[in-house]
């Protein structure tokens, strides 16, 4: 019975360190982790298991306990760090889905732009941008808007984006500089 269960927790130690390094971020991880977790979770079962009566047993499996314990943590505090800048992060930009058009969509932004409307036409854009893929045109006029609302940390979340969902060497040129001319400023 016991080896079996072993084998249990090395498959689902496996898997759960496969799905805990799904996004494409965590997957330098991956390795680490797939061998880390099936261990991690074999010392706490072995520990559990050897959980005694006498003080010298619940000693050992108590500090074998606390060590995995630790060791999980530490291990998927990157996880976590991924997770919680997912989940806090304003800007979600797509990278399929519909063009957008310069004429029928960028057009009436810039106009609301010249008529110093910045609020607005970010707005605009923004909702825009939620449906639509972001092109680089697009994003430099978000990131034009968010530097005339003040909103920096934006902004370079948007060059960030820009530079490295650019295609050509112009744009990442183009998107570069004006990286330096906002966190310059």
């Amino acid at each position: 019975m016991a080896p079996a269960i072993y084998i249990y927790l090395l498959v689902i130690g496996v898997a759960l360190g496969f799905i805990a390094t799904w996004p494409s971020e965590l997957r330098l991880l991956r390795p680490a982790q797939m061998l880390l977790l099936p261990v991690l979770l074999g010392c706490m079962c072995r520990a559990w298991l050897k959980f005694g009566p006498s003080f010298s047993d619940k000693a050992l499996s108590g500090v074998i306990l606390l060590a995995t314990g630790i060791g999980l943590m530490v291990m998927l505090i990157p996880n976590f760090i991924w997770l919680f800048r997912r989940l806090t992060q304003h800007t979600v930009f797509r990278l399929e889905g519909r063009n957008i058009d310069e004429e029928a969509h960028l057009q009436p932004i810039r106009n609301l732009a010249e008529a110093e409307q910045y609020e607005e036409a970010c707005q605009r854009l923004e909702t825009l941008l939620k449906s639509h893929r972001a092109d680089f045109q697009a994003l430099h006029l978000l990131v034009q808007l968010y530097h005339q609302l003040n909103k920096n940390k934006r902004a370079e979340q948007c060059l960030l984006f820009m530079l490295r969902s650019a295609s050509t060497d112009e744009e990442r040129l183009a998107s570069s500089r004006l990286y330096h001319q906002l966190t310059a400023a």
